[in-house]
């Protein structure tokens, strides 16, 4: 698992406020049903990063007209609680 870079002694910073001190993002992709499945891993990226993009939801073979298509669903799924923990997503 990704650990925190060590800032100092004994102090962890989350990657995501080492990145910002310098002024730039850091981000993963994010597979929704991962993030259903194990909580570890939402709480892990909820920390370390401040953008996500859906892992393979808008990747153009998963894309379908259809509104309720899958496709859908997992960039939702993505999208939405980014935005709340304030979040980038691509």
């Amino acid at each position: 698992m990704l650990a925190s870079a060590t800032n100092g002694p004994g102090t962890r910073k989350p990657l995501r406020e080492l990145a910002a001190a310098r002024g730039i993002r850091i981000g993963t992709a994010l597979d929704p049903a991962l993030v259903d499945s194990d909580s570890s891993y939402g709480a892990l990226v909820t920390t370390q990063f401040d953008s996500v993009t859906p892992e393979k939801a808008m990747k153009w073979k998963h894309l379908i007209c259809d509104r309720q298509s899958r496709a859908e669903v997992d960039a939702i799924m993505v999208a939405n609680p980014a935005q709340a923990e304030d979040e980038v997503v691509d």
